[in-house]
Protein backbone atom coordinates (compact mmCIF):
# COMPACT_ATOMS: atom_id res chain seq x y z
CA UNK A 1 0.00 0.00 0.00
CA UNK A 2 1.47 3.33 -1.09
CA UNK A 3 1.55 6.33 1.26
CA UNK A 4 0.09 9.41 -0.48
CA UNK A 5 1.33 11.92 2.10
CA UNK A 6 4.00 14.42 1.08
CA UNK A 7 7.06 14.41 3.29
CA UNK A 8 8.71 17.66 4.33
CA UNK A 9 12.37 17.56 3.48
CA UNK A 10 13.50 21.06 4.48
CA UNK A 11 12.27 23.94 6.61
CA UNK A 12 11.78 25.96 3.43
CA UNK A 13 9.01 23.51 2.42
CA UNK A 14 6.94 24.49 5.48
CA UNK A 15 4.27 27.18 5.12
CA UNK A 16 5.29 30.58 6.42
CA UNK A 17 3.84 31.73 9.75
CA UNK A 18 0.88 34.10 9.66
CA UNK A 19 1.24 37.60 11.06
CA UNK A 20 -0.16 38.20 14.56
CA UNK A 21 -3.89 38.92 14.76
CA UNK A 22 -5.09 42.28 16.05
CA UNK A 23 -8.04 41.13 18.19
CA UNK A 24 -9.29 44.67 18.85
CA UNK A 25 -9.57 45.33 15.12
CA UNK A 26 -11.42 42.05 14.61
CA UNK A 27 -13.90 42.88 17.38
CA UNK A 28 -14.52 46.36 15.96
CA UNK A 29 -15.06 44.93 12.49
CA UNK A 30 -17.48 42.30 13.72
CA UNK A 31 -19.48 44.91 15.64
CA UNK A 32 -19.83 47.04 12.51
CA UNK A 33 -21.50 44.18 10.67
CA UNK A 34 -25.19 43.78 11.33
CA UNK A 35 -25.74 40.93 13.75
CA UNK A 36 -29.22 39.39 13.31
CA UNK A 37 -29.07 37.85 16.79
CA UNK A 38 -28.81 41.29 18.37
CA UNK A 39 -32.00 42.51 16.68
CA UNK A 40 -35.19 41.86 18.62
CA UNK A 41 -37.31 39.14 17.01
CA UNK A 42 -40.48 41.11 17.72
CA UNK A 43 -39.08 44.54 16.81
CA UNK A 44 -41.38 44.98 13.81
CA UNK A 45 -44.40 43.12 15.21
CA UNK A 46 -46.48 46.32 15.46
CA UNK A 47 -45.96 47.10 11.78
CA UNK A 48 -47.08 43.67 10.52
CA UNK A 49 -50.59 43.24 9.09
CA UNK A 50 -53.02 40.98 10.94
CA UNK A 51 -52.82 38.44 8.10
CA UNK A 52 -49.05 37.96 8.57
CA UNK A 53 -47.48 34.99 10.33
CA UNK A 54 -44.57 34.90 12.79
CA UNK A 55 -42.38 32.09 14.04
CA UNK A 56 -41.69 30.75 17.53
CA UNK A 57 -38.93 33.26 18.40
CA UNK A 58 -41.37 36.16 18.08
CA UNK A 59 -44.05 34.41 20.16
CA UNK A 60 -41.49 33.64 22.88
CA UNK A 61 -40.47 37.29 23.01
CA UNK A 62 -44.04 38.65 22.93
CA UNK A 63 -45.14 36.48 25.84
CA UNK A 64 -41.73 36.56 27.60
CA UNK A 65 -41.54 32.81 28.08
CA UNK A 66 -39.62 29.72 27.02
CA UNK A 67 -40.38 27.35 24.18
CA UNK A 68 -41.89 24.80 26.55
CA UNK A 69 -44.13 27.45 28.11
CA UNK A 70 -45.34 28.57 24.67
CA UNK A 71 -46.42 25.01 23.85
CA UNK A 72 -48.05 24.53 27.27
CA UNK A 73 -49.93 27.79 26.75
CA UNK A 74 -51.08 26.64 23.31
CA UNK A 75 -52.34 23.40 24.87
CA UNK A 76 -54.24 25.34 27.56
CA UNK A 77 -55.58 27.84 24.95
CA UNK A 78 -53.87 30.90 26.49
CA UNK A 79 -51.91 31.35 23.25
CA UNK A 80 -53.68 30.65 19.94
CA UNK A 81 -52.74 27.49 18.08
CA UNK A 82 -50.20 27.92 15.28
CA UNK A 83 -50.63 26.91 11.66
CA UNK A 84 -48.47 24.08 10.36
CA UNK A 85 -47.15 25.08 6.91
CA UNK A 86 -44.87 22.06 6.48
CA UNK A 87 -43.35 19.39 8.71
CA UNK A 88 -40.66 21.82 9.88
CA UNK A 89 -42.43 25.18 9.63
CA UNK A 90 -44.95 26.32 12.22
CA UNK A 91 -46.13 29.93 12.51
CA UNK A 92 -48.68 31.99 14.41
CA UNK A 93 -51.14 34.46 12.90
CA UNK A 94 -50.34 38.03 13.98
CA UNK A 95 -54.02 38.98 14.36
CA UNK A 96 -54.67 36.01 16.65
CA UNK A 97 -51.61 36.88 18.76
CA UNK A 98 -52.71 40.52 19.09
CA UNK A 99 -56.13 39.37 20.30
CA UNK A 100 -54.49 37.05 22.84
CA UNK A 101 -52.22 39.83 24.09
CA UNK A 102 -55.20 42.17 24.60
CA UNK A 103 -57.13 39.57 26.58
Amino acid sequence: MKNNFKTVEAASDLPQALPPVDRAALCAASQRQSDPSSVSAASNFDTLPNAAYVRLAVVKELFACSTATVWRSVKSHRIPAPKKFSPRITAWNVGDLRAALKA
